[in-house]
């Protein structure tokens, strides 16, 4: 076995560290992870907010294909109003699964 190190070819620079490199500021530094997140975030606010907002607009209108007709909170009034909605809220409470 030799004992030699493998040294680089004689033409060959070394790579000097360049000393002219401007550094980050630590502002940079920690704004950096947002930066990288705020594509992200904003487009599961749009595909999450955006509907959401837009149906609860819309059901405070009468949607036929005539036209929006606002209605206001009728929906709700009669939503609240019908048997058939609360019921199955009711089954869960009877039967001693729901606190």
């Amino acid at each position: 076995m030799s004992d030699t190190v493998a040294h680089p070819a004689q033409g060959a620079a070394l790579a000097a560290p360049n000393r002219n490199l401007k550094r980050r500021s630590p502002r940079l530094r920690r704004a950096f992870p947002y930066l990288l997140l705020t594509p992200a975030l904003l487009y599961l606010v749009a595909i999450t907010l955006y509907p959401g907002i837009f149906a609860i607009w819309q059901s405070l209108f009468d949607v036929r294909f005539q036209g929006w007709n606002f209605i206001g909170t009728d929906n709700y009034t009669r939503l609240f109003k019908d048997r058939e909605f609360w019921r199955p809220l009711a089954i869960p409470r009877s039967s001693g699964s729901y606190p």
